[in-house]
């Protein structure tokens, strides 16, 4: 079955792959109360498996993600209010800004 479904491992990126302006990469964590606390979601350090966003009829799918606080807040919000635009126009945002990476 061919799909056009886009998919990016995003584990070496170190700024926030999110549809927001920043390239400027993730700060070192913090201690608070003897854990690390991390400046991106998820704060334990972890990754997302992975994020979604439609893109016309099909998806891009960001794997092992670490996002900044707003990103992430967007992100879920959109899906819960089922803004399906918006998701749309961030995902035409993050491709843009991922390409721009590349490009470096």
């Amino acid at each position: 079955m061919y799909t056009s479904d886009i998919t990016i491992d995003v584990s070496n990126i170190k700024f926030c792959p999110g549809p927001c302006n920043s390239i400027v990469p993730e700060s070192e964590p913090v201690k608070i109360a003897n854990k690390n606390w991390f400046n991106f979601k998820p704060h334990t350090g972890g990754r997302y498996y992975c994020l979604s966003y439609p893109i016309g009829m099909y998806s891009l799918s960001l794997l092992n993600v670490r996002m900044c606080r707003s990103c992430n807040k967007r992100n879920l919000e959109f899906w819960d209010e089922e803004s399906y635009d918006d998701l749309h126009n961030d995902a035409k945002i993050i491709l843009k800004k991922l390409e721009n990476h590349k490009n470096e």
